[in-house]
């Protein structure tokens, strides 16, 4: 299977609550890039899943990610930026039922999902830039069962 880890676009600053904060015009364009980015290395993958969190800012980067994959997103309450990350990977195993997954999340959840499906640690957790996407090779999603195949960032781009 499988497996992209996405770090939501560039968002506002708080002005309210944190679930509410809005995509800038930077962030817009950071989810683009990933969003053709993942459409030229999925191209070949078949039907794509792609799960957001219910954040505003999530689920703006992954609208905009949509529009490459042609996946509708769906929202999956547990992918947070303060959940457990174990907790947080067994909501993205009961939504999968393809191949290939789409997962656009937070800091620090997102990195520390990465560590422990590929290291089994959550204390080796390297950070993603703003709109990275990791694409995993995954044979379960479980501690020690990914390795990392591709990124993309879309500031080095």
């Amino acid at each position: 299977m499988k497996l992209v880890l996405v770090r939501h676009g560039e968002a506002e600053h708080v002005h309210g609550g944190d679930a509410e904060r809005a995509l800038t015009m930077t962030g817009r364009e950071q989810a683009v890039k990933t969003g053709k980015w993942l459409k030229k290395i999925l191209a070949d993958e078949g039907q794509v899943r792609l799960l957001a969190s219910p954040y505003r800012r999530a689920r703006e980067t992954a609208d905009i990610i949509a529009g490459f994959l042609g996946a509708e997103p769906v929202e999956v309450a547990a992918i947070t930026p303060d959940h457990d990350p174990r907790i947080a990977l067994t909501a993205v195993a009961a939504a999968v039922d393809c191949e290939c997954v789409v997962v656009v999340t937070h800091m620090p959840l997102v990195a520390a999902m990465a560590s422990w499906i590929e290291s089994g640690t959550l204390l080796a957790a390297q950070p993603f830039a703003l709109a990275e996407a990791r694409l995993f090779d995954v044979s379960v999603l479980a501690v020690n069962a990914a390795s990392e195949q591709s990124r993309y960032v879309p500031a080095l781009a």
